[in-house]
């Protein structure tokens, strides 16, 4: 493909003659991007300060015992949150300079997102009552005398809840995607960054696929704030068993991404067979007991487990697995016939 084609999922192109100069709102966007980045800086610092003040802090009498995640756990979560603080400052950077591939990349996300932030709110609203269950729960062990009454929170806090939702998981995200698929903004980057990019030689499609198969990968970042543990089809596992488990889907995940990149259709029949096996196990979760079994595992009290009953997170689930098959079958188009290279 080439820089004066447009990919699929793109917005268009404009030409050089009739498109809109848009370089100070690629400057605001970008500087957007980089409070973004400052956001998880910031929650990493809270989250670090948080831990060791609670293992400095005598327990209260009485008190239960919450599970905390240990020195490699915190590792984890503040690797996670630096490569996403670290992405973030990147696209910024490259959105304030005008380059071709924050464009691209920043479209991405922003579809990412949007997403995301719209499942979520849809989240809450089917699951309203059990999360109301859940924080009334919660707020019930809190002293008569920090004043409030559960039943009066309750509403109020499920309705900030989706109102944070709304604010930065739909309208942010939102704001991106209308913008980075604009054709002039488009325009703006070809003639400030002339030159063609890596991201000009794949769809956009594809870039979306490969970004979406980075995710399984930071698991290994994340399971020792688990306790390492994890579910896997219906089994709970823990110690090196889910250390290993986790490891060859982020290796599996991995090497689909990077045969992606390189458009050959083992890779997209790779990226099927991921996502219908991940599908497979995350359904087991609703089998059983399994969710509560993984609670204990993980060392969390009863207050801290939320169990989703698949009665109200099935549909939810259902409608967005065939959503997201189509989206695969709709890429298949982009593959090439299998190379002999690995």
């Amino acid at each position: 493909m080439t820089s004066q084609e447009t990919p699929p999922g793109d917005g268009g192109r404009a030409t050089e003659e009739s498109f809109e100069d848009r370089s100070t709102a690629l400057v605001v966007f970008g500087v957007f991007h980089l409070l973004v980045a400052l956001f998880f800086l910031f929650g990493l610092a809270l989250m670090t300060s948080a831990a060791f003040l609670q293992g400095a802090l005598p327990e209260p009498d009485g008190a239960a015992a919450v599970a905390q995640p240990g020195t490699g756990g915190l590792l984890g979560v503040a690797m996670i949150y630096l490569l996403i603080a670290g992405a973030f400052g990147w696209l910024g950077v490259g959105s304030i300079l005008g380059r071709r591939w924050a464009r691209a990349l920043s479209l991405v996300v922003g579809w990412y997102w949007l997403i995301t932030g719209a499942l979520s709110f849809v989240f809450v609203v089917i699951l309203w009552g059990s999360i109301a269950e859940m924080i009334e729960s919660s707020m019930a062990s809190v002293p008569e005398a920090s004043g409030g009454s559960p039943e009066g929170m309750t509403g109020f806090v499920l309705s900030f809840m989706l109102l944070i939702i709304g604010l930065f998981g739909i309208l942010a995200p939102g704001a991106l995607v209308l913008f980075y698929r604009s054709p002039d903004v488009r325009a703006t980057c070809e003639r400030k960054d002339p030159t063609p990019r890596w991201t000009d030689t794949r769809p956009l499609p594809i870039l979306a696929l490969m970004m979406l198969h980075l995710g399984p990968a930071l698991g290994v970042f994340y399971l020792p704030a688990s306790n390492y543990v994890t579910a896997a089809f219906g089994r709970v596992i823990s110690g090196e068993v889910a250390f290993l488990y986790t490891g060859a889907m982020a290796v599996a995940s991995l090497w689909c991404a990077w045969r992606l990149w390189h458009l050959d259709v083992r890779g997209w029949w790779g990226a099927v067979a991921f996502w219908v096996a991940s599908g497979i196990s995350s359904a087991f979760l609703f089998v059983g007991d399994t969710q509560a079994q993984l609670y204990e595992a993980m060392g969390l009290a009863d207050d801290q487990a939320f169990t989703i009953p698949f009665s109200e997170m099935g549909p939810l689930a259902a409608l967005s697995s065939l959503a997201f098959l189509i989206f695969l079958l709709y890429t298949k188009q982009f593959m090439k016939p299998a190379s002999l290279d690995l």
